[in-house]
Order: C-alpha cells, then structure tokens, then sequence
C-alpha cells in the first residue's frame, strides 16, 4: 500500500456562510430573504459548535482543516472593524491547535457585507484597496496562530455565476455576440437573475479587481508578516480532448480562460496555491459516466491532471 509523504495534510473545508449559521448581513443572506437562493439560516450552528466538530476531524484522523473568515462579522460597516468577532476566530484557531490541527484561513469565500455590495462591489474602483485592507487587518490579528492564509477562493467561479450567468449575487448575465449566457432553467429562474442585458466586460472588470485586490493583499501583508505563506484557492478543470485538432484547440483555450489567465497575473505574489477539483471535461468523449448529486462526471483521476496542470508553477499546493 502506498502511503503519504511526510508532512501531508489531510483535513476538511468548510465556509463560514454555509456552516456558521446566523449571518444575516451579507449578499448572500439578502438574497435568501428574496427568494433568490436557498435560505440558510442557522445551518449547522458551526459558529457555537466548533469545538465539537474539530473533536469529529480528529477522530477521523485530520491534520489540517480549511475554514473562512467572514468579512461582514469582521467589517460590518465600512471601515469599521469588530474585535469581539476577530477574538471569536482566534479561539476558533486554538481549538484547532489544541487538536493539533493546522488551520488554513481562507480570508474571503464568497459573501461579500452588505455594505460593500450594496455600493458597487468588487465593480468599485477602490475594491482592490478595500479587500486589502480587510486582509490585512485579519492576518495582523491572527498571525500568531496561523501560518496559512488564502486570499480569495474561487475567483473565476464567483465572478461567472454573478456576473456572466446571472445565478448569485449580483445576479447579472452577459451575452457574447447577442447570445445569452447562463441556462434558462429552473435553476436560473429559481434564483430570479435579473440585469440580463449588462456588458460581459463588466465580467472582466471584476475579474481585474480581484487580481489587484489579491496583489495588494500580499504586498501589504508580507510587509507586516513575512513569515505567513499567502495563496488563493482556485477550481482548476481539467480539460482534454480527442486526436481531433479542433477539439485540442478547445481544450487549451477552456483550460487558460477557467485557470490559466489569473494564475499567470498573480502567480509572482503567491507562496503556495490552494485547488479544489471538482470535474473533468474531455471534448470528443462519449463515455458515460457515474454523476455526482450535482450533475458532474464523476472522475477522480482527473485530479491528477489537475495537479499536474499546476506543476509549471513551482509552488506548494
């Protein structure tokens, strides 16, 4: 039997919205109260329960769990930081190393303050300035106790559901050459997007303020703590293909726009990636495969492909 390497981590992730329950002053929450996403309410009251659920990781033999900050229990009004909330994730994190659990924080996984979506987003100019500064006062707060950080998860895929396929929050869709983005099914009508006509370069905007908020992050971060190791979570798709050429062409172009293109932007300010994989996409396969409950292929090796794709950027994962 092949065993792991010294040091490997195995572990859980988690979100703050989905798990910590009682979060009623982010984007996300709004839009539950409309109707737009599934209310989540309490979920498994994760914020009172922690310890529990960390004595659960250990007996499963975990060394490392991934959990996230949320930015509008830290910064419930512009510019306004909550310490009571800030010692809140630092008994989370000696719980954590009191089951000799490694933490990674993930400062941002999704739910942006109110405050903040409601006055533009990461559509705003200064976003990049605003991210940093969240960033920065968490890692000064909690450096002591944790040595991994992750800056963003999931740009890409953030940005296309709210922006081009109309299905989070802002619930916008963007069209190319007149077509429509995003699917018109139940899942689109179910969370009612809305703004159907908005220009798919405002995808690109905040596809552009994303990378300079993670890059000023790390700048402004490494300066008060060198010693943190900072990364970005990011889904990487693993894309082949047939012997086709047109269908090799597909593959390129789909893996640098879904990975490629925003690792190569950021890729001299991060000290290890964070990847989550989820599926593969083989263009000219007509293979059937198992489904996963989200309607995926299932197929595990592929996070093979998906490691490898990373190795060109000689960084920890």
């Amino acid at each position: 039997m092949k065993k792991f390497p010294e040091g490997f981590y195995w572990g859980a992730a988690t979100a703050s919205y989905q798990v910590e329950g009682g979060i009623d002053n982010c984007d996300w929450a709004k839009a539950a109260s409309e109707g737009r996403v599934p209310v989540c309410g309490m979920a498994c009251d994760h914020y009172h329960r922690y310890e529990e659920d960390f004595d659960i990781a250990k007996s499963l033999g975990h060394n490392a769990h991934r959990f996230s900050i949320e930015w509008a229990r830290i910064e419930p009004e512009e510019g306004r930081f909550d310490t009571v909330e800030i010692e809140h994730y630092r008994k989370v994190l000696l719980s954590l190393k009191k089951q000799n659990i490694e933490p990674f924080v993930t400062l941002w996984h999704f739910t942006l303050p109110l405050w903040f979506s409601e006055s533009g987003g990461f559509e705003r100019k200064d976003s990049p300035e605003i991210f940093a500064r969240y960033c920065l006062f968490v890692v000064n707060e909690l450096q002591d106790l944790c040595t991994h950080f992750s800056t963003i998860n999931e740009p890409n895929v953030w940005a296309g559901h709210g922006w081009l396929y109309g299905a989070w929050p802002p619930f916008k869709r963007g069209k190319i050459f007149n077509k429509q983005l995003g699917k018109d099914d139940g899942s689109t009508k179910r969370v009612g997007a809305v703004a159907k006509n908005k220009n798919i370069l405002l995808y690109f905007k905040v596809e552009k303020n994303l990378i300079n908020g993670h890059i000023m992050s790390y700048d402004a971060i490494k300066k008060i703590a060198p010693q943190v190791k900072i990364s970005l979570v990011k889904h990487v798709r693993w894309f082949t293909s047939d012997d086709k050429i047109i269908n090799r062409l597909k593959a390129g172009v789909m893996s640098y726009l879904q990975s490629g293109r925003f690792l190569n932007k950021v890729r001299r300010h991060l000290d290890e990636i964070g990847l989550n994989y989820y599926r593969h996409t083989m263009f000219g396969d007509n293979k059937n495969y198992l489904l996963t409950d989200m309607g995926w292929k299932a197929y595990p090796s592929g996070l093979y492909g998906a490691l490898m794709s990373l190795k060109k950027y000689k960084l920890p994962v």
